[in-house]
């Protein structure tokens, strides 16, 4: 009777903790739902981002991004397809392009491929100037500080040669702008002789002055170029800027 008695308990015991299994909801944990979006060279803005219509820039990539991560129910994720992207303005990430709910956005290359931004702006229509300097017109609000021929960095035009002083006054007052922090005075600009460097007519303020030491270099953009008491002048910009 004992015996009966206990079987018969453990066999109530074992249908209560079924029944109280069967009370548990079935999916207590739900999948992340990630999303994904591609971007090639050679897709189109005007397409949804999938793998087989990709956008054509990651600007609008990042738009369309702003407009599903306000409540992220899992990570959101940016394929740059290989080739060449050709930036023509800063691509700027804020607070806004950040995760929510613990999820992340992430903009990276495609598996296996090579996604390559550039801002660089393509010069064609070079003619030989003399020797083996070349020349061609270029386009630009800013000035060109590199210079790539074939995929390999090329020396800009430049010519050795010795100052000779200085040239003006040019001085500061402290606080007569944001970046003047300190009051004082130094050269408007530099004087070379007039055999060494010839009369400039046109795109005066391309011209840098580059002065190189064994540590470091600097360099020195110019706003005009004069002729003055026997001596060609390169005027600073002043102040320095880009």
């Amino acid at each position: 009777m004992i015996n009966g008695i206990i079987k018969r308990h453990l066999i109530v015991m074992m249908a209560s903790l079924i029944t109280v299994c069967g009370l548990l909801p079935v999916n207590t944990v739900k999948a992340a739902e990630s999303v994904t979006y591609y971007v090639s060279p050679t897709g189109s803005d005007s397409n949804p981002g999938t793998i087989d219509a990709p956008f054509k820039t990651i600007t609008k990539a990042r738009g369309v991004v702003r407009t599903v991560n306000g409540n992220m129910k899992g990570d959101i994720y940016v394929y740059l397809r290989g080739g060449t992207y050709n930036i023509t303005e800063t691509i700027t990430f804020g607070p806004q392009d950040s995760g929510t709910n613990g999820y992340r956005i992430y903009y990276m290359a495609y598996p296996g491929e090579t996604p390559v931004l550039s801002g660089a702006t393509k010069v064609t229509g070079w003619t030989l100037h003399s020797g083996n300097i070349y020349k061609a017109q270029l386009n630009r609000s800013t000035k060109l500080r590199n210079l790539y021929v074939n995929d390999k960095r090329a020396s800009m035009t430049s010519k050795r040669v010795t100052a000779r002083g200085g040239h003006g006054t040019y001085s500061v007052t402290a606080g007569q702008a944001p970046w003047a922090w300190t009051s004082g005075s130094k050269s408007d600009g530099v004087r070379y002789d007039m055999s060494e460097v010839p009369e400039i007519t046109r795109n005066k303020d391309d011209l840098e002055i580059v002065n190189g030491t064994t540590w470091n270099e600097n360099i020195v953009c110019t706003r005009d170029v004069i002729t003055a008491n026997g001596y060609r002048v390169l005027l600073l910009q002043q102040p320095y800027g880009p």
